[in-house]
């Protein structure tokens, strides 16, 4: 309700859990509701649910952002379409081979560094760090070591990530200038 406590901290909406036998585009009323109301969109698609469910959420609900989404990479057109737009997607791969061991038994078969190489805004996240006992510097320091990530490749991961946020502009540029400011100081230290 308007004005109840706490919806002034409300920036965005999203669907998460499971996605089998779900279609994205049952949502669209509430989504469009958000849309209207100036909320943010993101959704949990792409992860055991086909690229066109991904496609989807972004044609249909109109996220800007896909929470997991690499099977994306199954259809070239959604993958180079969401490249081009820039579109974030939120990966969490070491959550992934923890909740899937199925699907990926080791991080290496994860499809991270393939959505990189395909030119897709990537974010390293935790997806349920209480829950898998799981931090984002424990995320980049074993993604960064199983697909050979060199500190270049982290600084912009994460400035990456500042491109996804959901913040407004002047928000956006400081946050990259800290973000530059500590690579440059680390990167000077540890020589």
């Amino acid at each position: 309700r308007a004005g109840a406590p706490g919806t002034d901290r409300v920036v965005g909406i999203g669907m998460d859990s499971t996605e089998l036998g779900v279609d994205p585009a049952s949502f669209v009323d509430a989504y469009r509701t958000a849309e209207t109301a100036g909320l943010r969109l993101t959704a949990h698609q792409g992860e055991n649910s086909p690229a066109v469910d991904a496609a989807t959420a972004v044609d249909v609900l109109r996220v800007e952002r896909l929470d997991h989404g690499f099977s994306v990479l199954e259809d070239p057109d959604p993958t180079e379409r969401l490249a081009q737009r820039r579109l974030a997607f939120t990966v969490c791969p070491n959550a992934n081979v923890r909740i899937n061991p199925d699907r990926f038994e080791h991080l290496s078969d994860h499809p991270v560094a393939r959505m990189r190489e395909a030119g897709l805004l990537v974010t390293l996240n935790t997806d349920d760090p209480a829950l898998i006992d799981l931090d984002l510097t424990e995320e980049f320091t074993r993604t960064a070591e199983v697909f050979e990530w060199t500190w270049e490749d982290l600084v912009s991961l994460s400035l990456d990530a500042v491109d996804a946020a959901w913040l407004d502009d002047d928000e956006r540029r400081r946050l990259r200038d800290r973000v530059n400011a500590g690579a440059a100081l680390a990167a000077k230290t540890a020589i």
